[in-house]
């Protein structure tokens, strides 16, 4: 076996080192340096490792480099895990390809993405083959996409150059899903792009996948990804959350009746469906009853699903109803329960009526019907564990999913995220790297440790922590203010301040400015009260889901010089605006989460168990992650200069007010009040860029 030591880690990332004349843009930073021996050293100890590293490390090439040493000198397969696919498409494409030609190395590296990523064959066929009526949209899209079916060969729609609106709006027809797969019955098994992605897999040293991809892994009992003990998790920050998402069940009533259509549908007064499709071709089949059972089952579900809408009235959020744990004693949701029960009976009834069907059928039609009776059964039981086994349940949380004031589906998850990755993941592993810009809290890990699941290996002494500050230099490059004579974002004039406020900074500082919001119903009252002036201004006003989506309004901030970015949750991480993109960063309120959103309710639940505080050991710490966060979209070069404006006076005014400011790489902090914002900023800018010069 090829020597691998940390030591030798270090000679690569010196100056006039290897990767110094092969990796674009690479000069020496002594914190790239001492994190990649950090991982070495777990790789080689059997280490867990959790490290913060600050904006400007370069924190991939730290990771990628111990990584595929690793892999390749041991034997050893190394799988990387990013949240956003845009990251991991980065490593795939870019890091990993510049890396390995300047090691010299034969390096087998694999990306590993989720199905629906993935043309699937049949249903591509069927659609050519007239089994599928198309609307015009559609047969315009199978047009535009025929040339790159024929002729791709790994099937992944990333390859098709398309608006991505007509992508995301027809992909459905043709993308490989979990619940229509024949998987060893399809006449195109060998023809199967997803299959060829898991043998690829197989053969790779190198893995490189997203947390989705990682945790649907874990829920399938490891049976996507081949056998790993060595994994490197970046942008760990967003693990937990991820966690809690993808390992919840889910029951629609969507998914419900998408299944009852397969079976039996109305198209323009014929009746058509795949029972009567059978039921053509083989007469002695008795399909009578299923097809009654069909509607019945329509119509109970939409009931079932109308009556926990009854309960919506009592809901803080749009989008969920966390019901509370002696839920059953109340009237609207007992009489739900009955209706749930009745519903499962009728859906046992189906489930043995289409088994005898299959059993009289021959190969031929076997595998399809075998496929509904499973998605059928998956509904039955996920049905089951939420309304008997997890709604009371001490280590579980259960919530209506809604649509404003109607009930579209239930789900529940766990209380303990932790726990479930330790035992499900962690516990498989010899080496676990966990890395991220914002994992500390005033330079304190011990918010991440505990919601991760991680304390038993702190405890074994097993788990070794790095924290690397960024090499900007933060003291020239950025200021942040908090105003303090803004009213409190309770009070009822809060919007109507704000707006004025920002009304005066966007004219006193031109360029490009991005505001964080966290509601939307704030950030639709103040786009109606800016926009008007920022149409006589010449100011570019893009606000998220009213003038386009985060790629489009992202592609036109850019164009624009002077523009103003209103967002949510999906701007507060993971957009890079260097250089001019952004001047001016404007928080409007401190991200505290609502207790009404299930993973927040979860968080609480976690700490009250346990007689703690929910505020000062989740809210708080939760809140200061993600202020980290937002404020890291402002400086991320050595050339950026900017501001930072906080509205919320609760930063200045409240005694916890000091963990923000604590946690974050900014430390000229001005407290300062509205009349004076603006001479403070335009100041402090032409002040810096004069000694920038």
């Amino acid at each position: 076996m090829v020597t691998f030591t940390a030591e030798m880690i270090n000679e690569y990332f010196a100056s006039q080192g290897l990767l110094e004349g092969f990796v674009a843009d690479y000069y020496y930073r002594h914190e790239q340096a001492e994190l990649s021996q950090a991982i070495a050293r777990s790789f080689l100890e059997d280490k867990f490792l959790v490290a913060e590293v600050g904006t400007g490390v370069g924190k991939t090439l730290a990771y990628l480099v111990p990584s595929v040493l690793w892999a390749k000198t041991q034997g050893e397969k190394v799988v990387i895990t990013t949240k956003t696919r845009a990251l991991q498409q980065q490593i795939i494409e870019k890091d990993i390809p510049d890396l390995v030609r300047a090691l010299k190395l034969n390096v087998l590296y694999a990306e590993a993405k989720g199905r629906d990523n993935f043309l699937c064959w049949n249903k591509y066929i069927d659609i050519l083959a007239g089994k599928r009526s198309l609307l015009q949209e559609e047969q315009e899209f199978m047009q535009a996409i025929l040339k790159w079916a024929e002729k791709t060969k790994s099937g992944d729609k990333k390859e098709i150059n398309l608006k991505s609106s007509l992508l995301s709006s027809h992909w459905h027809l043709l993308a490989s899903d979990r619940r229509t797969c024949l998987r060893d019955k399809c006449e195109y098994h060998d023809k199967c792009f997803r299959l060829k992605m898991i043998r690829n897999l197989e053969k790779a040293d190198l893995i490189v996948t997203n947390h989705a991809m990682l945790l649907s892994d874990i829920q399938v009992d490891n049976s996507l990804l081949p056998e790993y003990k060595y994994l490197v998790v970046d942008e760990a920050h967003a693990l937990d959350r991820e966690s809690f998402d993808k390992l919840s069940l889910n029951c629609k009533l969507e998914e419900i009746s998408d299944v009852l259509r397969v079976l039996n549908f109305n198209d323009k007064g014929f009746k058509r469906g795949y029972l009567r499709q059978i039921k053509r071709r083989n007469q002695e089949l008795d399909i009578e009853e299923s097809l009654s059972l069909c509607d019945k089952i329509a119509d109970m579900a939409a009931g079932f699903f109308r009556q926990l809408s009854q309960g919506l009235k009592s809901s803080e959020s749009q989008y969920a109803l966390v019901l509370s744990d002696d839920v059953s004693e109340e009237k609207w949701f007992a009489n739900a329960f009955d209706i749930y029960f009745d519903l499962q009976h009728l859906l046992h009834q189906l489930l043995s009526n289409l088994r005898k069907i299959n059993q009289q059928l021959g190969e031929e039609e076997e595998p399809e019907l075998i496929n509904i009776i499973n998605v059928l059964e998956e509904i039955s039981d996920t049905l089951y564990f939420i309304m008997e086994e997890n709604i009371g349940a001490e280590e579980k949380i259960v919530w209506i999913q809604t649509d404003r004031d109607r009930a579209t589906g239930i789900a529940s998850s766990y209380v303990r995220i932790g726990e479930v990755l330790e035992n499900k993941l962690y516990s498989k592993l010899k080496s676990l790297v966990m890395l991220s810009a914002t994992l500390s809290i005033e330079d304190s890990f011990d918010y991440f440790i505990e919601k991760n699941g991680l304390m038993n290996y702190l405890k074994t002494k097993r788990l070794n922590f790095l924290l690397e500050k960024s090499p900007f230099d933060y003291e020239k490059q950025a200021c942040l203010y908090i105003l303090q004579d803004l009213p409190d974002p309770q009070n009822k004039d809060f919007t109507h301040e704000i707006a004025m406020v920002l009304k005066e900074l966007l004219i006193a500082v031109p360029g490009r400015t991005m505001v964080l919001f966290t509601a939307r119903k704030s950030l639709s009252e103040v786009s109606s009260f800016i926009r008007p002036f920022c149409e006589q201004n010449g100011i570019s006003l893009l606000v998220q889901n009213e003038d386009g989506g985060f790629g489009s309004l992202m592609d036109e901030y850019a164009r624009e010089e002077n523009a103003v970015l209103m967002g949510l949750d999906t701007f507060w991480e993971g957009v890079d605006l260097k250089g001019d993109l952004l001047t001016l960063l404007v928080v409007v309120k401190l991200p505290f989460r609502s207790l009404a959103e299930p993973y927040s309710s979860a968080g609480d639940k976690f700490f009250r168990l346990q007689n703690r505080s929910s505020f000062m050991n989740f809210l708080l710490p939760d809140a200061a992650v993600r202020f980290k966060q937002g404020v890291g979209r402002l400086i991320r070069s050595e050339t950026d200069r900017g501001t930072v404006v906080v509205l919320d006076n609760r930063m200045a005014a409240k005694a916890y007010g000091r963990v923000f400011q604590n946690s974050i790489p900014i430390k000229n902090i001005v407290k300062t009040e509205k009349a004076e914002i603006v001479n403070l900023i335009k100041n402090w800018l032409e002040e810096k860029h004069k000694k920038w010069i």
